[in-house]
This record gives structure tokens, C-alpha cells and sequence, in this order.
């Protein structure tokens, strides 16, 4: 999915390199909760691992919110898709932009983001 084509250049590459980075962010999130879990023991250490986690979701988050926005999709209700300018949002793109949104959504209620729920609504209805 992630291969690039001749010529796939521009907005479409960047979109599929946000992506793996995101992807990325979020496997190193899954060492850091696996960590916290296992240092529960030594408060101190779990409690780094813990600062950890919540610096990959910051980064994570902020990857995704620029990766969209770079995108020309800006969170209006409209992408560019939508609006029929097939040649700068292919539908393999629009999928990707959808991962990006559900990101965003996925823990933007929890802290240290703590979204206001309309907004998380609002990012997962943006991602379908």
C-alpha cells in the first residue's frame, strides 16, 4: 500500500511518510505502556515510562493534526476528495487521511490532550 509509484511525489507521499511515522510513535507507545507495567514495582522508573508514553501521544497527535492539515482537509467537514479534486486526494490517500483523523480522535479525550467530546466526535465523523 505504502510503495511509491513513478511520479507519486508531493501532498501523497508525505501523507503515506506521516502515516509510518505515526505508526511508528504508536509501537513505541505500546513499549512504553509495556514497560510501565512491568516496573509497577519501582514507582520512580514506571513513573518515567508513564512521562514517556505521554510525550509519544503528544507527538503522535501533532504529527497527525499537521499531516491533515497539510492535506488540504482542514477539518471543515470537506476534504478535497469530497469536493472532486480526485488528482490531489486519490481514494488510497483518502484512506490514509481517514487513519490520520481516527488518531487524533482515538485518545484526544484522555489527558494530556483532554479534547472536549464535540471535538472527538467531530474527528472520528471527519475520519468515516
Amino acid at each position: 500500500m505504502l510503495r511509491s509509484a513513478p511520479g507519486d511525489e508531493g501532498p501523497n507521499r508525505r501523507l503515506k511518510i506521516s502515516l509510518l511515522e505515526v505508526q511508528w510513535l504508536d509501537m513505541q507507545m505500546i513499549l512504553a505502556r509495556e514497560l510501565v507495567q512491568r516496573t509497577e514495582n519501582d514507582p520512580a522508573v514506571a513513573e518515567k515510562h508513564q512521562a514517556r508514553w505521554f510525550e509519544l501521544l503528544l507527538q503522535m497527535d501533532e504529527l497527525a493534526r499537521k499531516a491533515v492539515a497539510s492535506s488540504g482537509s482542514g477539518g471543515n467537514g470537506s476534504t478535497m476528495w469530497e469536493a472532486g479534486d480526485v488528482d490531489s486526494v486519490t481514494k488510497r490517500d483518502s484512506r490514509i487521511l481517514s487513519r490520520l483523523w481516527l488518531v487524533q480522535a482515538q485518545y484526544g479525550s484522555n489527558p494530556p490532550i483532554s479534547r472536549p467530546p464535540q471535538e472527538v466526535a467531530r474527528l472520528a465523523q471527519e475520519a468515516v
